[in-house]
């Protein structure tokens, strides 16, 4: 994501950035948010990991993502 916010800072495309990880770049007026009516797809995430190393730890933080990650929620508007 981070590379994409530079490309797009630097005026070489558009991109799909979460509002809430880049406000400030927004505020300081490196990123501008480009309002649409076109509706953004429904995306699924997914976590990958080894189970035969450390699997009972990594199970527990792809139980943690899966709690606490909300990517439905917009964040505080800026």
């Amino acid at each position: 994501m981070g590379v994409l916010a530079k490309l797009a800072a630097f005026g070489l495309g558009i991109t799909i950035l979460p509002r809430v990880f880049f406000s400030r770049q927004i505020h300081d007026q490196r990123l501008r948010v480009i309002d649409t009516e076109i509706p953004l797809p429904i995306l699924e995430y997914f976590i990958n990991y080894r189970d035969d190393l450390h699997s009972g730890f990594l199970q527990v933080v792809s139980g943690l993502c899966q709690e606490i990650c909300d990517f439905t929620a917009h964040g505080p508007s800026v």
